[in-house]
């Protein structure tokens, strides 16, 4: 056989892959009713809210957190110091000692719309006059925010330490794999915990990303990733193979934090940050966060009683309460600022305020 009809076998061959390929992919897009001109990347239709999304260009890999938000961000509205704590005002230059350190995921950090000034911890803030350091981290999982907390203490060495907790963040302390990337996760085994992932193995680099993100605009090719593999190809895809229970890994965690915490002298605060569809529930909280708080407190935290009293306002005033919130699970500034009253009125004083 010669080269040129070698060569012609070829690209008949091709070709007629290339064909039958662009008739699946024509197929598929009749059944599912997609315009045969529309190529948007499906691949990216699991991403997350808009909070989480706008601020995935500001998060760096973190070896032992997963993904951490960058130092020294500077926006209009968003801006970080050391640490990647999120500044309060613009006379915040950096990160406090002895002060109260907030962590926990988006709803904490600000997400939306809200400026430096106006997530809940910044308010806390101005109306107790104590420095309080917002280390949240948007789409963290308390597994994530306990990990987080451990690693900032023996640095900034909290006076008060809050644990922001709601049904996001006991879930996803219960996913192996987050937003599209393997992160921290804790099993119990033999009544301990089983860390994994420790350290996170690394983002995918290189040329992947930016060909799995070309292909994900293919119907075809998306049925079949998503069947063969659905943690590695979906862009905020999420697992759970090999996490434990989430409530149970959280109680724990909270156990282990809390311990680290009397050793320090420092005090203990959880804050559970109500959502939209808790308003007006008649079935009261969700059996995990009930059992997430409950545990928290027989370790000896603080609870910070914001479900009640977000119940009661409304019951007073259900359409003021409403607007508390941007979506389902994040505050916007009336909200937050109400969030912060709760908070300021629990929070333990600074030495030489009792």
């Amino acid at each position: 056989m010669t080269l040129n009809v070698r060569a012609t076998n070829l690209l008949l061959a091709a070709g007629t892959i290339s064909l039958a390929l662009i008739a699946c992919e024509v197929a598929i897009r009749l059944i599912d009713g997609v315009p045969l001109t529309s190529f948007v990347n499906v691949r990216a239709r699991n991403a997350p809210p808009g909070a989480m999304q706008g601020v995935k260009t500001m998060v760096d890999y973190d070896p032992v957190l997963s993904w951490t938000v960058r130092p020294h961000v500077a926006l209009d509205w968003f801006n970080t110091v050391d640490f990647g704590i999120r500044r309060n005002s613009a006379r915040q230059t950096g990160p406090r000692t002895a002060a109260v350190l907030v962590v926990g995921g988006s709803a904490t950090l600000g997400g939306g719309d809200l400026t430096d000034e106006q997530p809940w911890p910044a308010v806390v803030e101005r109306i107790t006059g104590q420095p309080v350091d917002n280390a949240a981290v948007p789409g963290f999982g308390i597994d994530q925010a306990v990990l987080r907390a451990e690693a900032l203490m023996p640095i900034l060495r909290p006076r008060t330490l809050l644990v922001s907790v709601s049904p996001s963040t006991i879930a996803w302390s219960g996913r192996s794999v987050s937003w599209g990337v393997r992160k921290p996760f804790f099993s119990i085994e033999d009544g301990t915990l089983r860390a994994h992932n420790n350290p996170v193995p690394p983002w995918q680099t290189g040329p992947v990303g930016p060909i799995k993100n070309m292909l994900g605009h293919l119907r075809l090719v998306d049925r079949i990733m998503t069947a063969i593999d659905p943690d590695d190809w979906l862009a905020y895809g999420s697992s759970s193979r090999g996490a434990g229970d989430p409530a149970a890994v959280s109680c724990r965690l909270h156990e282990r934090l809390k311990a680290e915490l009397d050793q320090r002298g420092a005090h203990a605060v959880l804050v559970p940050e109500p959502t939209r569809s808790q308003l007006g529930s008649k079935v009261g909280l969700p059996s995990e966060m009930a059992q997430v708080l409950a545990c928290g407190e027989r370790s000896g935290y603080r609870v910070v009683p914001s479900v009640a009293a977000f119940a009661g306002d409304y019951e007073a005033d259900p359409q003021r309460t409403a607007t508390y919130f941007l979506n389902e699970t994040h505050y916007t500034e009336l909200g937050s600022r109400r969030l912060a009253e709760i908070v300021a009125a629990v929070l333990p004083a600074a030495p030489g305020r009792e």
